[in-house]
């Protein structure tokens, strides 16, 4: 190994080791909070945890845009359009759905939202996403400068992205709420954190007795770092690969929930308190759909009610089905027995 290896190793190292505790640490404190029933020998834990209601809290960093930005902030900035194109699916293309299959698409009148997923094809669209390209280029030898001038080659034609003036190693993101001027300058070497197999195994069999547990995770996990390692493509050894597949598992764990959003405006660039600029503020209120969101809301109709808990509220008040339970008014109405499967 050189000295870069060397460098690029350590680096790799602490941030793994960090975000081995913090996972270990969250593992945990969960763990002694678990039900009794969940600490008995030999209970599925995964089995008795889909019987239980839970509340999960995402709270990440908003959409950031410095003076210069890199690596990070395309991750950030990444994760922000992937949320807000979850946010666009339930408040838009979920009403679109349920109004066409009520028959009631013509009360719904126009829906004007930006869709962003041209700005995520850009960003994560196999083979030639930005990812995808800077993967490609820690795997060879190559400069950010070349990098820079790849991504803005394969994309020349690709209106989410442009290339500014008197520089080769930017390029700008056409991103949903702002544009954004990246510096491709160290994308290379902060993209390439990798462990060594060597130091994964010097790690995993470590005589320091905590060590092994931080870097398996939770105590008794039986995962082994170097096989986990071994199964993963080639392209998952780097730091968007891996930071890309954590967002994949994120956004199907959030599809497959009852998802609530509360938009967060920041009301000025400086962190003065009782200080709201307005441009600043209506241009985020726009760019994250808020307006469009009230106006479809309005449009529409905001309460929902499922037919058995209208029945039940209100299926006294007829004389028809008066002292009928909802199971026996469904038996009884082929029609409506038909509208509560679909």
């Amino acid at each position: 190994m050189n000295k870069t290896d060397c460098v690029t190793a350590r680096d790799s190292l602490a941030k793994e080791l960090f975000n081995r505790l913090f996972n270990w640490l969250v593992k945990r404190l969960n763990y002694t909070i678990m039900p009794d029933e969940f600490l008995k020998p030999g209970a599925d834990i995964g089995a008795l945890m889909d019987n239980y209601y839970h509340i999960g809290l995402l709270d990440i960093f908003g959409f950031e845009i410095f003076k210069i930005n890199s690596i990070e902030q395309l991750c950030i900035n990444y994760t922000n359009e992937k949320l807000q194109q979850l946010y666009i699916f339930y408040v838009f293309k979920g009403e679109e759905k349920i109004f066409i299959g009520e028959g009631l698409s013509d009360f719904l009148g126009e829906l004007n939202f930006k869709d962003n997923q041209p700005v995520i094809d850009l960003l994560d669209l196999h083979p030639s996403g930005i990812f995808q390209l800077i993967d490609e280029s820690c795997s060879v030898n190559s400069t950010d400068e070349a990098l820079c001038k790849n991504i803005l080659t394969k994309h020349a034609k690709n209106p989410c992205i442009a290339a500014p003036r008197m520089t080769k190693l930017n390029f700008i993101v056409h991103h949903t709420a702002s544009d954004v001027e990246y510096n491709c300058d160290g994308f290379r070497f902060k993209n390439r954190d990798e462990l060594g197999q060597f130091i994964e195994a010097a790690l995993f069999n470590s005589k320091m007795k905590q060590l092994p547990k931080v870097y398996k995770g939770l105590c008794g996990d039986e995962v082994e770092v170097v096989q986990e390692s071994k199964a993963k493509g080639a392209s998952d050894k780097f730091l968007g690969a891996k930071f890309r597949l954590q967002i994949k598992d994120l956004m199907t764990e959030l599809q497959s929930c009852e998802c609530h959003f509360i938009r967060c405006i920041k009301p000025n660039s400086t962190k003065t308190k009782r200080l709201i600029m307005q441009n600043m503020t209506l241009g985020q209120i726009k760019c994250m759909g808020v307006l469009d969101t009230i106006k479809v809301r309005k449009e529409s109709y905001p309460i929902r009610r499922g037919y058995k808990q209208f029945f039940e509220r209100y299926g006294e008040l007829s004389k028809k089905h008066s002292g009928k339970s909802f199971i026996q008014h469904v038996a009884d109405n082929a029609d409506f027995k038909q509208m509560t499967k679909e």
